[in-house]
């Protein structure tokens, strides 16, 4: 299980009506932190909350791995070994 910071490309949206003319075609660059408990081609998915004793998570973000710019490790805990 490891922690990492993405940065990543969030899309937008409204709410209210506007002029076409105002519309302002920009996007923010977000900064999640978490643990990352899943990863498939095209998704990882990032929890503020893990349990370990009961392998269950809370809070969780799905990130299209389309919109990361950016992935950093910021902790790493590999996984226990069995005990002899």
């Amino acid at each position: 299980m490891q922690v990492e910071m993405i940065e990543w490309y969030d899309a937008g949206a409204t709410n209210d009506w506007q002029f076409i003319d105002d519309i302002d075609c920009t996007y923010t660059i977000t900064r999640t932190s978490g643990f990352v408990v899943k990863e498939t081609e095209n998704i990882i998915v990032v929890c503020a909350t893990y349990d370990e004793e009961t392998e269950s998570v809370n809070a969780c973000m799905y990130i299209p791995k389309s919109m990361i710019k950016k992935r950093q490790v910021v902790w790493n805990k590999r996984k226990k070994t069995p005990s002899k």
